[in-house]
């Protein structure tokens, strides 16, 4: 995790994503998370998910944050991501399109 660690101390811009269709929902970006956060900020590690990957995108005025007039899903967790980066895989409910889904909801077609 050195070189994406100093990448992002010089002041680039670093992100984790996933587009494997075939894995276990976001298990490869919960793994990719964690191993970054040892290099990094539980903070920092947090925004390569979210406003980097938006930024990378090109999408950063409407996704990335949580602001009034951005688009958003959300995810409620259990614990603090803060504290300890694996809590954000603590997902008890995802709201995606305004719409509330479980996690059993999710996973089902994976099992």
């Amino acid at each position: 995790m050195a070189t994406p660690a100093g990448i992002l101390e010089d002041g680039g811009l670093v992100t984790i994503g996933s587009d494997t269709p075939l894995s276990w929902p976001a298990l490869g970006l919960h793994a990719q998370l964690r191993a970054f956060a040892y290099g990094v900020s539980n903070h920092e590690a947090l925004q390569a998910v979210t406003i980097n990957a938006a930024r990378y995108a090109l999408a950063d005025a409407d996704l990335g944050t949580l602001e009034a007039g951005k688009i958003a899903d959300l995810i409620l967790i259990r614990g603090d991501p803060l504290d300890d980066v694996a809590n954000a895989a603590n997902v008890e409910m995802v709201f995606k399109n305004g719409r509330l889904h479980t996690v059993d909801e999710i996973v089902a077609p994976y099992r």
